[in-house]
């Protein structure tokens, strides 16, 4: 996996831990070519499934990851590493399962999760 990481504040803090998502990927035997941006924006967590095309000989996941304000991130890494990155697993794993000349692995596919941190009573 290619990875790469925008500056962001000393406020701020980014959600996703890279190993995380690695070893999920791993452990799911997903081997696919792979970038994730950790980025500066209200993006928390998106992937794009990019299918084989002319001059895109593979098949690809592009995944951006945002950054939340340092007193969340405790909150969003584990609402993350809980929720977000097995639901990223099966829903990419379907995906790979299907036979390569299906509708929806020949088109491009996008999965997508925002975080609402909880609000204190």
């Amino acid at each position: 996996m290619q990875i790469e990481k925008a500056k962001i504040s000393k406020a701020d803090s980014f959600a996703l831990k890279s190993s995380a998502l690695q070893q999920a990927m791993d452990s799911a035997g997903i081997s696919i070519e792979s970038t994730l941006l950790h980025v500066s924006s209200p993006i928390f967590f998106d992937v794009h499934f990019w299918p084989i095309r002319p001059g895109q000989p593979n098949e690809r996941l592009y995944i951006r990851a945002g950054a939340v304000p340092n007193p969340l991130a405790c909150e969003a890494r584990a609402y993350m590493e809980n929720e977000v990155i097995p639901s990223f697993i099966q829903w990419v794993t379907r995906i790979l399962s299907l036979q390569t000349n299906a509708p929806e692995r020949q088109s491009e596919r996008v999965f997508s999760r925002e975080f609402c941190p909880r609000t204190p009573n």
